[in-house]
């Protein structure tokens, strides 16, 4: 039995179009619902394995861990590439396998690789941390913040305690990182002659500080008929605290920090321009970035414009910007460093 579906239709055109108008409802309605996000929903095995040993030249780690690493993985079954990335102190090596490869069963195949060497490896390495990298989750709206009336502290505090704070608040955000910029840092500079004077060692001052500087819990007691927390708090409140803390020298004798150096309220190393980066990632792992993002901007310009928000000081406000960039970097790039990319300069 031939049925012609065109004769019939023609006939009876109420059916045909009413099924049109359906399809084309249906249709807007899915398009409107499309997540976007950077990278296809696929699950690309990758896996990174991080050793890190502390004062180490990369020509050391080369030599002494990446090799060794990369000579372990590279018989796994389905490994396809293999990257190492050196630092000071750092040695980072990734591991792409092919799409077919179970990435759960990947990650425990590198384990079981990397425990046959652990006993090769430098004793003075901390413990190798091997993780899968989710490709999926990298950030997908990037931030930048600059201002000319802070300093660089002052931008990096305020990026962290008000700026993250703000995004972390959004609807759909689950993680806010901060690129660049600095961190506060408690440094100790050590006179050699006044030490060898007083017959103690950098060490053994470091040793002592490390003791002694430090919040202990003790259990808990009853005090005046009542359960109470024991706790012994030795950590330093502020630097001069610390600079006055007593150091104990050979034959009971006892000298201040201060006496053997310096004690500054400073900054930790610094490798990027005075400049801010943030990176935000979506907790349903993609979503309408777009109109999350124009929102996000109109509430910030708000904000400024002291129309609402929180009550920020309108001349604090208006001292920083917030440049907008969503920026979908190259797919090939982001697998190869294994990390995510660190934020361009807002005003190129």
């Amino acid at each position: 039995m031939n049925i012609n579906f065109s004769a019939w239709s023609i006939r009876k055109p109420v059916p045909s179009i009413l099924l049109f108008v359906v399809l084309c409802v249906l249709g807007l309605l899915s398009f409107s619902k499309l997540p976007v996000t950077r990278f296809p929903n696929i699950d690309v095995p990758l896996v990174s394995v991080t050793i890190t040993q502390s004062g180490a030249a990369p020509s050391e780690l080369e030599s002494q861990i990446s090799k060794r690493v990369e000579d372990a993985v590279a018989n796994i079954t389905g490994v396809k590439h293999v990257l190492s990335t050196l630092t000071d102190g750092q040695s980072q090596t990734v591991i792409e396998f092919r799409l077919e490869v179970n990435t759960d069963r990947a990650v425990n195949d590198v384990k079981d690789a990397i425990a046959k060497i652990r006993a090769d490896l430098p004793r003075t390495i901390d413990e190798p941390i091997i993780q899968r990298i989710d490709v999926e989750g990298q950030s997908i709206l990037s931030y930048g913040a600059f201002s000319a009336g802070m300093t660089l502290e002052q931008l990096s505090w305020h990026v962290d305690d008000v700026v993250a704070r703000e995004l972390q608040g959004l609807k759909g955000v689950g993680r806010v990182d901060r690129y660049g910029g600095v961190d506060r840092e408690i440094r100790i500079s050590l006179d050699p002659d006044r030490l060898l004077a007083l017959g103690t060692t950098a060490g053994e001052v470091n040793r002592q500080i490390r003791a002694t500087n430090v919040d202990l819990a003790g259990g808990r007691g009853e005090v005046g008929g009542q359960e109470q927390a024991i706790r012994t708090l030795a950590g330093a409140r502020t630097v001069a605290e610390l600079a006055d803390t007593k150091i104990t020298l050979s034959g009971g004798r006892e000298v201040r920090l201060k006496e053997l150096g310096r004690v500054e309220d400073s900054r930790a190393a610094v490798d990027a321009h005075r400049q801010e980066g943030i990176h935000r990632q979506d907790r349903d792992g993609g979503d309408r970035a777009g109109d999350r993002s124009g929102s996000h901007r109109a509430r910030v310009q708000a904000q400024c414009n002291g129309e609402g928000g929180d009550g920020q000081d309108e001349d604090e406000c208006g001292r920083h910007e917030l440049q907008h960039r969503i920026r979908y970097r190259h797919r090939t790039s982001s697998l190869a460093r294994g990390a995510p990319q660190r934020p361009s300069d807002p005003g190129g």
